[in-house]
């Protein structure tokens, strides 16, 4: 159809998005280009850490041997959500790291690392306000315990939960399925500019 061509591909360098908010229509241009995933990479005790499917993995692999590591959770905004818990449990004792929150009236549920790292390891945690979505709640679940110290800016302020649905013509959309709240708010979530 004209419109989901439109919408995928354009007609020309930009796209109007138009959207009503309260009653009131509200408009953007999106200038079309194109996009650039974090991928996982390792450089010395660095490592770039995107959560997708293959990560928990590269993870495993990049940790053998090291007491100490920086792990880069900037341009981090679309992770898959079991991606980042298989990676949270690499790196932390096991126990409990915040809640999920469905809907007011459930009761929420935890988010529990059931067999986590029996090593601990020193982890700096580089965040800005990139980091949003799976990567937010990995930060924060560390360094709320403790586990791990944030150093950079403020991060996006996205806590939720995604669910990627795939649908047969090959598109797909996500819808959110819960929001994290940190187990303990603790003084390492960082105010806006505010380094360490």
């Amino acid at each position: 159809s004209k419109v989901l061509e439109k919408l995928i591909v354009g007609r020309g360098s930009t796209v109007e998005v138009v959207w009503n908010r309260g009653g009131k229509h509200l408009t953007t241009i999106i200038t079309k280009s194109p996009s650039q995933a974090a991928a996982f990479s390792v450089a010395g005790d660095t490592i770039r850490l995107p959560f997708t499917a293959g990560s928990p993995e590269s993870l495993k692999k990049a940790l053998e041997g090291k007491s100490s590591v920086v792990l880069d959770l900037r341009h981090n905004a679309n992770g898959d959500y079991n991606a980042m818990r298989e990676c949270l449990a690499l790196v932390a004792p096991t126990g409990k790291y915040g809640t999920l929150t469905t809907d007011k009236k459930e009761k929420p549920a935890l988010l529990v690392v059931e067999k986590g790292a029996s090593k601990p390891i020193s982890m700096t945690l580089l965040v800005d306000d990139t980091t949003s979505g799976a990567a937010e709640i990995f930060a924060l679940a560390l360094s709320s315990k403790n586990k791990a110290t944030l150093s950079g800016t403020t991060m996006g302020g996205d806590r939720s939960v995604r669910q990627v649905v795939q649908l047969p013509d090959g598109t797909g959309y996500t819808l959110v399925t819960a929001i994290y709240k940190p187990q303990v708010e603790q003084s390492t979530i960082l105010a806006r500019g505010e380094t360490r």
